[in-house]
Parts: structure tokens; sequence; C-alpha cells
């Protein structure tokens, strides 16, 4: 175990004496052997199922501030600049199908370098959607790690309370029947020790002037004394349980609430929206694919043109005298153009926009969610405190609860003399 934290010190930066190792709701030992805890796990589910947690106890201090946010490099799409009309139409300078007699023909370059704008600008989006959805997997596999801490820690107090409830309810039936035992006894003392008063020793027994009547015996005189003393250890230890259980009681509200305490983050939902957005991401794929194909499209109409006139097609064959099949297809290119401009990169540019919002939502939840985890930490460290104090707290009064008893017991004898004297007279 002290090798598995010296490790953690060069993984986290963390100082050994600053470390709290737990696994399955308790906390290891540095002085044992890592297989004592039935450690490492057989295989990678098992670890999952029951991983160690970390902690850094400098976070657990009454009023410690989180830890510091972690500063992320920001994420951009490199969209490239819009493509300006003269731009597009120097592609066709110098072309070879600047000759052709088809004004459609003759676009086709110009619709080669805006179908290759088009796709580098959604190839950006994309790519940039990509990134924020890895990120944001991240933040949320990392919230869920937190989240299991606190789980963990939680129910790391709810064992050590279920010990302690036990413990609590075994001390005060023990109390509430020996207190009721004992406030009975010292109730009717003074009735039991007037009847030894009442009662004369047998002539043979008498000493003149020390002991005439059964009240005499020094066992009755010195429970006599003794009970005033039994009487006011009495109250005052009541009193002192009085207290123990308004202790108690605060203590058993604070742990009932940090059980019902709710998290500040919904990971169920988080998670949730990021499947959705699963969705807009092979969307988004979908139209990079068919920007793609379209690109092919107009490149293959490119070179189909280009040998068209390289083969000295007659007027009919390129636009002269009736269409041609390249010129037939301009015009589902300038379709394709129109839905490029209105629909595919509109969209694209929407799903990186939308993936930007989640980005965003992931890193605010994984702040608040990490305030609320150290506070929750907080809170446990100090509900443990008070269980290690209610524990030791228990632990004296049970030992009063014994001494008392032996106090009372000597007070038990005065009970016990009429029935002792009659039975010696007997004899």
């Amino acid at each position: 175990v002290d090798a598995l934290q010296q490790a953690l010190v060069t993984f986290t930066g963390i100082p050994v004496a600053d470390q709290i190792v737990m696994f399955s709701g308790s906390r290891l030992d540095p002085n044992r052997q890592l297989a004592a805890y039935k450690l490492p796990a057989a295989d990678a589910a098992a670890a999952e199922d029951a991983p160690i947690f970390l902690y850094c106890k400098s976070y657990l201090r009454p009023g410690a501030a989180p830890p510091t946010p972690e500063q992320l490099p920001p994420i951009s799409a490199n969209v490239p600049p819009p493509l300006l009309m003269d731009a597009a139409a120097a592609a066709c300078v110098h072309h070879p199908l600047c000759g052709a007699p088809s004004a459609s023909v003759r676009a086709l370059p110009a619709h080669e370098a805006t179908f290759g704008h088009h796709l580098a600008a959604a190839r950006a989006y994309a790519e940039c959607a990509q990134a924020r959805m890895q990120r944001c997997r991240q933040l949320v596999s990392e919230q869920e790690v937190q989240a299991r801490a606190a789980d963990a820690a939680r129910a790391n107090v709810e064992l050590h309370y279920a010990h302690i409830c036990h413990a609590y309810s075994s001390f005060m039936t023990r109390y509430l029947a020996q207190h009721a035992a004992h406030e009975q006894l010292l109730s009717s003392f003074h009735q039991d020790y007037g009847a030894l008063q009442s009662v004369l020793l047998h002539p043979s027994l008498q000493q003149e002037g020390a002991m005439t009547r059964l009240s005499d015996f020094p066992g009755a005189v010195r429970a006599r004394e003794w009970s005033e003393n039994c009487r006011r250890s009495h109250e005052h230890f009541a009193a002192k349980v009085t207290e123990l259980e308004g202790l108690w009681d605060g203590l058993k509200q604070d742990v009932e609430s940090l059980f019902m305490q709710a998290p500040s983050v919904d990971l169920d939902a988080l998670g949730a929206e990021l499947v959705e957005l699963e969705g807009s991401l092979e969307e988004q794929a979908g139209i990079v694919q068919g920007l793609a194909a379209d690109l092919v499209t107009v490149q293959q109409l490119v070179e189909a043109g280009v040998r068209e006139l390289a083969a000295g097609a007659s007027d009919r064959s390129i636009g002269g005298g009736g269409p041609s099949s390249v010129e037939s297809a301009c015009s589902s290119i300038q379709a394709a153009q129109v839905t490029h401009e209105q629909h595919a990169l509109p969209r694209c540019a929407a799903i990186e926009q939308r993936m930007g919002a989640a980005e965003e939502e992931c890193v605010a939840a994984k702040a608040s969610l990490t305030r609320d985890v150290v506070h929750q930490l907080q809170r446990i460290s100090g509900q443990q405190s008070k269980i290690r104090d209610m524990k030791a707290r228990l632990a004296a009064f049970g030992e009063v609860l014994q001494r008392q008893q032996a106090a009372v017991n000597e007070l038990r004898v005065v009970g016990r003399l009429p029935a002792a004297y009659r039975g010696m007279l007997a004899e």
C-alpha cells in the first residue's frame, strides 16, 4: 500500500501525508500488503465494480476552498474564409473549359472550387463538433468518478453510523433499565433505613452506646452516608445523559440529511443529452459524405468536359446544337450548390454550435459538481469526527454506568439486612 501511495504522488502530486486511499469502504493501511485487501483486481471489470478512491485531506478540512477549475484550451472550427465570387471566377481563367460553348459547362470549374470550399467548411465544423463531443464525454466521465467517490465516502459514513446506532441503542437500553432500578432504590432508601431503625437488636448483640438497633450496624451506617453520594452521582449522570441525547439527535439529523442530499448535477440527464447529440453528429457526418460525393461528381464532370473538348467534339457534343451529357448534368450541380448553401452548411454550423453549448454545459456542470462533492466530503469528514467522538463518549458513559452499578450495590445491603437478621435469629 505504501508503494501505491508513493506512485500516486507521482501521478497526482498529492503528498502521502495528505492522501486518504479507500477501497470497499475501508481505508488502506500503508503498512499492509495490497493482497490483504484482495488487490489488485482480477480484471478490468472487477476494478470498475470496486475501484480505489483517492481523497486529498486538504480539501476535507472545514471551509477549505474547492480546487480551481481546470482551464481547458478553447476548441474552435477552423472554417476557411468565404469564397469570393472573384475567386470562384478565377478558377475558370485559363481552365480548358473556359472555351466551352455552354455557359453551364464553363461554370463547372467555379462549381468545383465552390464545392471544395463547402466540403472544407463542413469538415471543419464536423471536426470541431467531434472534438467538443470528446471533451464532453471526458467531463461527464470525470463527474461520474467524482459522484462515485462521494457515494463511497457516504457508504463509509453509513457503515460507521450503523455501528454507532447499535452502540447508542444498546447503551440507552442498559441506562434506562439501570436508571429506573436505581431511581426506585434511592427513592425507597429512607423508608428501608427507617425500617432498620425500628428494629431493636437482640440483647446479646447490643453494645451500650454503640449498637442498639439494626440501623447501627457498620454496613447500614456506611450505606446511609453512601446514599447521598449515589443520589448526587445519579442526578449528575442523568443530566449528562440528557446532554448526550441532544448530541445524538443532532448527529442523527446531520447524518440522515447527508444521506438525503441530492446531487447538484443530473448526470443521467447529461448523459442522455450526449446520446441525443450523437445522432446529430451522425447527421453531420452524413452531410459531409454527401458534400464529398457532390465534389467527386463535379470533378468527374469537369474531367469529362475536358476530355470532350480535347477530343475535338462538335458543338453539339459539348453545348453546340444540342445539350451534351455533361451539359445536361450541370443543372443538377447548380441545384446541389443551392442545397449546400441553404441547408447542408447551415445545418453543420448549427450542430457545431449546439455541441459548443453542450460543452459549456458540461464544463459548468463539472465546476458545480466539484464544489458540491468537496462540500459533501467536508460534511462527511465532519460527521465521521462526530461519530468518533460519540463512540468515545459512549465508551466513557458505559464505564460510568458500571461504576454506578457497583456503587449502588452497596445500598442494597439496607434492604437485605432485615431478612438476614431474621435468618440469624432463627438459627
